[in-house]
C-alpha cells in the first residue's frame, strides 16, 4: 500500500507523488475539544516532531499516536481536577464537615489543610457512590500512560534500525 495517487494514461499507471496536503494525520480540529486549546496541540506534535525527528511516515505515524497519548493524559488529569474539585465542593453539605468547620478554626492554616483533606475524603466517598467517576477517569489515564510509553518504546526500537547515514529529513509544514 502507497501514498500515492494512480493516474491512468493510455491504460499504462503513473504514480503522482503524494502531498503533505494528501497526507493523513492527526489534527487538532479532530484531537481536541472545543473546550480546549487546538493550538496547544499544535504545537505538542510539532514539540514531539522536534525532540523524535522522525525521518519516515512510519516514524512520524509513531509520533503523532505518542502526541495523542500524551494529549489525552493531559485532559484525563485536568477532568480528574474537575471531578475531585467538584466532590469538595459537595462535601461542604456533609453534617461531618459541617461539624468540622463549626467547631474548629479553619483559618488556621493547620486547621484548614485538615479540614481540605477532611473534604478530599468526603469527596472521594461521595465518588464510591456514584458510579466512582474517579476511579473511571484514573483507569483512562493510566491507559494513556501505557499507551504513550507502548508508543514511545517502539519509536526507540525503530529509530535504533536507522542506517547511520540518515536519508532525507522528514519534510513538514509547521
Amino acid at each position: 500500500m502507497t501514498d500515492d495517487k494512480v493516474v491512468t494514461i493510455h491504460n499504462e499507471p503513473v504514480p503522482v507523488p503524494a502531498t503533505d496536503d494528501d497526507r493523513e494525520e492527526i489534527h487538532p480540529a479532530i484531537a481536541t475539544l472545543l473546550a480546549e486549546n487546538a493550538k496547544g496541540f499544535d504545537i505538542l506534535l510539532a514539540d514531539f516532531r522536534r525532540d523524535c525527528k522522525p525521518i519516515n511516515s512510519a516514524e512520524d505515524a509513531l509520533v503523532q499516536m505518542m502526541a495523542r497519548h500524551f494529549w489525552a493524559a493531559l485532559r484525563k488529569t485536568r477532568t480528574e481536577t474537575g471531578i475531585v474539585e467538584s466532590h469538595m465542593e459537595r462535601s461542604y453539605e456533609t453534617a461531618q464537615i459541617q461539624r468540622f468547620a463549626k467547631v474548629n478554626d479553619i483559618t488556621d492554616p493547620g486547621v484548614n489543610f485538615e479540614f481540605d483533606t477532611r473534604r478530599l475524603g468526603v469527596g472521594f466517598d461521595l465518588d464510591c457512590g456514584r458510579n466512582n467517576a474517579q476511579l473511571t477517569i484514573s483507569r483512562a489515564a493510566a491507559a494513556s500512560d501505557t499507551a504513550f510509553l507502548k508508543y514511545y518504546s517502539l519509536l526507540q526500537k525503530v529509530q535504533s534500525r536507522r542506517p547511520p547515514a540518515s536519508p532525507r529529513k522528514l519534510d513538514r509544514a509547521a
